[in-house]
């Protein structure tokens, strides 16, 4: 599985759109789902199945505000980033992947009771 990430991108010009990002594959849409969709289309056999979780991206005890706030700061920079910038994002990228990664486990346990109760 390749993480995947859809971000707003943040211009000051015309209107708000999404970019979706997932290995070598960019794409951008008028939606989050828009970007997604055509990231997907790039993607054609590269990936069998995919789960889609939507969060919030606001620090919590998984990644904290430190962390970002610097990674917000260096995507909006990612196509003038150093080699050492671009290293940095990447560990923030994987700390995110991580942070993501506990979070599901977390919501996964709050609703087990839930999804027996579903498949009974």
């Amino acid at each position: 599985m390749i993480p995947t990430s859809v971000q707003i991108e943040e211009q000051s010009t015309s209107p708000i759109r999404f970019r979706a990002i997932s290995g070598r594959h960019q794409s951008v849409g008028r939606t989050a789902g828009e970007a997604l969709d055509a990231l997907l289309e790039q993607e054609k056999d590269e990936v069998d199945s995919s789960a889609i979780i939507i969060q919030r991206f606001v620090p919590d005890a998984h990644f904290t505000q430190a962390q970002h706030d610097q990674m917000k700061m260096l995507l909006v920079r990612r196509n003038a980033l150093t080699e050492a910038e671009s290293a940095e994002l990447d560990a923030l990228i994987d700390a995110e992947l991580e942070a993501t990664i506990h979070r599901t486990q977390s919501l996964l346990l709050q609703s087990t009771p839930l999804i027996h109760s579903i498949q009974r």
